[in-house]
């Protein structure tokens, strides 16, 4: 299995962004994370921004770039954004892991 970064990004500019639209998708988006966790696919993912406009990172498991894509497609946010899908030569981490949250349960 390779590693896979799906860099997500909004459609919309901050000053345009649906947040509520976003808030109601929590529920679905931490349910996929959940599966992919159940699959030991998660290694990673969190939230934030880009220089105007809101986003995010998610870091798997794939077979192949085609199952990373089919992964990405799965995300409840996937029509609120794109998502750019980067083969990761991971060379060194030290993420300090919170797959115990709750909401991935």
């Amino acid at each position: 299995m390779d590693i896979y970064a799906l860099i997500w990004r909004s459609h919309a500019q901050d000053d345009a962004f649906d947040q509520q639209a976003f808030n109601e998708r929590m529920p679905a988006l931490f349910t996929w994370l959940t599966q992919l966790k159940s699959q030991s696919k998660l290694l990673a993912c969190g939230g934030g921004g880009f220089e105007t406009s809101p986003g995010g990172l998610t870091i798997i498991y794939a077979e192949s770039p085609e199952e990373a894509i089919a992964i990405a497609n799965q995300s409840p946010l996937a029509d609120m954004g794109t998502t750019e899908i980067m083969f990761w030569g991971l060379f060194h981490a030290n993420l300090r892991m919170n797959l115990d949250d709750p909401r991935l349960q």
